[in-house]
């Protein structure tokens, strides 16, 4: 996995956090009327930025992988992780609302904190749930797979289908990291829906 997809999954990640600071900030600007609205203007310009940027990065990831790039596996056990989205809004995001965006010295002390857990979620291969997925409607799975020499392997697939129905199939995976996998569909799967 790419540094640059790494990153674009940590950003977006936060994605709850990005549209609390747009609102904080158009608010400023036009409700309020504050009279010094430059950190504002910054930070709706970086987060646009960033977010078109991070969607291009992570939508050309899964659009570029060819056959080579996937390992075929069975599913032998698969059910649906539905908490996955509520534990990292409640555990990560939410306490990174607590700071004033209209501030600079806030956004500064925000950035240190943010930037500080990105080096670890960065470093360590950490991967949460995160809007690009949800958005294109992709769901996660706590699944039991079996490889090519029928050892079973304990993992996190993404996948557009519900996977429980699908036990026993042969699925192609793309490795994100040591713990997720993405479920692609290329363009001569006749099981893409």
């Amino acid at each position: 996995m790419n540094f640059l997809f790494k990153v674009s999954i940590y950003f977006l990640s936060y994605f709850i956090v990005w549209i609390s600071v747009i609102f904080i900030d158009l608010k400023s600007i036009f409700i309020d009327k504050n009279l010094t609205t430059t950190t504002e203007w910054i930070s709706l310009g970086c987060i646009l930025l960033l977010t078109i940027i991070s969607w291009k990065i992570i939508s050309g990831f899964i659009k570029s992988t060819t056959k080579s790039q996937l390992r075929t596996y069975q599913i032998d056990r698969a059910e649906e992780k539905k908490d996955i989205s509520v534990e990292f809004i409640l555990s990560t995001a939410l306490p990174m609302i607590s700071f004033d965006f209209t501030i600079w010295s806030q956004v500064v002390l925000f950035l240190i904190f943010f930037i500080s857990i990105g080096i670890l979620s960065i470093r360590h291969n950490i991967f949460w749930i995160n809007i690009y997925f949800e958005i294109k409607g992709y769901r996660v799975f706590n699944t039991t797979l079996l490889n090519y020499e029928n050892k079973k392997i304990q993992t996190l697939v993404i996948s557009k289908q519900y996977l429980p129905n699908f036990i026993g199939t042969d699925i192609d995976l793309k490795s994100i990291n040591n713990q997720y996998y993405i479920h692609i569909y290329l363009s001569n799967d006749k099981r893409n829906s």
